[in-house]
């Protein structure tokens, strides 16, 4: 028995159990006929004649007798591999449970251990670099006093941040990172500067606008400390000139003023506006911030005049104007004013 072309021999049998057959599948044989056990066959009641079965190229017969494609790593079979073979006097209780432990045993379980001895190994690896980086990491304490406290001071056309930089022992700063935001941190601006630094001056500050700083220690190792507490700040507008007066010499109207106080924005000239109805129609003179006069021509007769003055940046950015100065151009204090031939 188990002697056909194919066949070999599954179980020797005993004097209870028939001697059963299988196909060998790594020579690519599988039973012609459908059998009561898929992975073997007892001779003395059925047919277990084999085949040669063909499968597509790349792909292989498995115990099952199936073909799989052979990248196909999900998939296990349910019929032991030919090592099972020659186990001699094996019952049917026996044999179902050696299938039973082969099934255990098989693809899967080679899987499954490993899965562990990979989780084993990364953990010995990661235990063995916090370990060998523990005594080099600044303690997390030490990092959030590192974080100095800012303030800002603004005078002579500037802003600057100062701070106080504190040595601590056995912690090294490479450098200061200052990050500043005018739109609630959506987007950010950064400044580094060296850890001999105490201050820098903010560029380019926008008017009317709320800044927010805040200061990070960048330690080696690519560390830092914690963010120090916000400061805000209010840059607001360029102030105006101050005492706008209206001045009648020879038959002129002039505008005379003084130089506006002094904050983080320097005017790059001056505006007047004028009119004698409402501020809907007015002119505008641009004016040098040089300049602390201006004439105004083609004054009307008996007209109620309103004037005002305003800084304007480089980039056109107007402030805010002074308030109103009023000239009436007729009579003024019970005088005749003639500013016309």
């Amino acid at each position: 028995m188990c002697s056909e072309p194919g066949q070999v021999r599954f179980n020797e049998g005993s004097t209870k159990v028939d001697k059963t057959c299988r196909c060998d599948f790594t020579k690519g044989y599988a039973f012609v006929s459908t059998t009561v056990n898929s992975c073997h066959c007892t001779p003395s009641t059925e047919d277990c004649s084999c085949f040669l079965q063909r499968c597509p190229v790349n792909y292989a017969i498995t115990p099952d007798y199936l073909c799989i494609h052979m990248n196909n790593n999900s998939y296990v079979p349910r019929c032991p591999d030919m090592d099972y073979q020659e186990r001699p006097n094996v019952n049917n209780t026996t044999d179902r449970g050696a299938y039973k432990d082969n099934q255990i045993k098989g693809p899967r379980y080679n899987r499954e251990v490993t899965a562990i001895v990979i989780s084993v190994c990364l953990f010995i690896i990661l235990t063995t670099i916090f370990l060998l980086v523990r005594d080099e990491m600044p303690s997390i304490c030490y990092i959030k006093i590192l974080s100095p406290r800012l303030e800002l001071h603004s005078r002579d056309a500037q802003l600057r941040l100062s701070w106080i930089n504190k040595h601590i022992e056995g912690i090294s700063v490479l450098h200061f990172k200052i990050m500043y935001t005018h739109n609630n941190w959506r987007e950010k601006e950064y400044i580094y500067v060296g850890k001999s630094e105490s201050s820098c001056i903010i560029p380019n500050v926008l008017p009317e606008k709320i800044y927010r700083f805040t200061i990070t220690s960048c330690l080696e190792n690519s560390l830092q400390s914690e963010p120090s507490e916000e400061v805000t700040y209010n840059s607001g507008s360029p102030n105006p000139p101050n005492e706008l007066q209206v001045v009648v010499a020879n038959r002129t109207l002039k505008l005379i003023w003084t130089s506006p106080p002094v904050n983080i924005f320097i005017a790059n000239s001056y505006k007047i506006s004028y009119t004698w109805n409402d501020w809907n129609y007015k002119d505008d003179i641009i004016v040098n911030a040089t300049k602390s006069s201006c004439n105004i021509p083609n004054i009307l007769p008996e007209k109620i005049y309103k004037f005002r003055i305003a800084s304007c940046l480089q980039d056109s950015y107007e402030g805010k104007p002074s308030a109103e100065t009023l000239y009436y151009s007729g009579c003024k204090f019970g005088e005749v004013v003639w500013l016309y031939p």
